[in-house]
């Protein structure tokens, strides 16, 4: 995890985001890349008017205004908690070699460069609160899916540590095994790891591939996994898993197992996450 991606709203307080990626960094000798993209206002305009395109020029001021305001809040904020930690930030755009940080404001589509940006750099760190980056979960679920690199999500209040307990959301899936993957680099830094299987009634203790063999194959590398099996009970998948790994520093799970359309629907357990969990994952 040498190269980390932190998007950045200049809405509100982007400091938990660089907080958590500054830990990820100490631990690996990271190079963190800030970026804030500023909005298209004309796609603004466009949004606003449903296409017709028209607006008065004082109208037009305002937008322009507000995202000159939102791009220097964020390279403000950007800088102020470099100069704190003590990171040195290069002058040059983004992919300077080595430790440290650089800063890049970008025109563009937030959704389009943070993918394209987020599939160069080891690991994309975000706020959980999507609301001030101006989009819904389902386009944050789309860039976790189009970036192809592993997200990690910063709550408001972020745990003391970051990799002393980490517990693994498990299930035989796709996703899991990605997460795992992408998450071992911090899973490996753990003092303590919790393999959490949430068990749905259908008879799924004891199958192949369950939390067992993979507590199995993590000892292979030295990783000694405590596995846990709960019962989802009346509370559901995502509050089941909230409350198991209350205490822990870290959550890894696969995120967004079923079609997007019904993700959307029926909520799932990566949405109702992102509203109840309050831990980095």
């Amino acid at each position: 995890m040498k190269s980390i991606l932190v998007p950045l709203s200049g809405v509100g307080d982007d400091a938990a985001p660089l907080e958590l990626a500054s830990r990820v960094a100490r631990i690996f000798d990271s190079h963190i890349d800030g970026l804030h993209v500023r909005r298209n206002a004309v796609e603004e305009v466009n949004s606003l008017t449903m296409g017709a395109g028209a607006i008065a020029q004082e109208t037009w001021d305002i937008i322009e205004a507000d995202n000159l305001q939102c791009a220097e809040h964020a390279r403000d904020v950007f800088h102020a908690f470099c100069r704190k930690k003590g990171i040195a930030v290069a002058p040059a755009r983004l992919g300077a070699s080595g430790s440290g940080a650089s800063w890049s404001c970008l025109n563009d589509d937030f959704k389009r460069a943070t993918v394209a940006l987020g599939r160069v750099h080891e690991l994309l760190v975000m706020s959980h609160h999507t609301e001030r980056l101006g989009f819904t979960v389902s386009d944050l679920g789309d860039i976790l899916v189009r970036c192809g690199r592993p997200l990690l999500l910063a709550p408001e209040k972020l745990p003391e540590k970051l990799c002393d307990t980490v517990v693994i959301a498990w299930k035989s899936s796709v996703e899991s095994a990605h997460a795992v993957t992408a998450a071992m680099p911090l899973i490996s830094k753990a003092k303590k790891v919790i393999l959490l299987t949430v068990s749905e009634g259908n008879g799924d203790s004891g199958k192949v591939g369950g939390p067992e063999d993979l507590a199995m194959q993590l000892h292979y590398s030295a990783i000694e996994g405590e596995v846990r099996r709960i019962p989802c009970g009346h509370r559901g998948t995502a509050a089941a898993i909230v409350a198991e790994a209350a205490g822990a520093d870290l959550l890894v799970i696969g995120g967004y197992g079923h079609s997007r359309a019904r993700e959307f629907v029926l909520g799932g357990v990566t949405r109702e996450l992102l509203a109840a969990c309050s831990l980095p994952f």
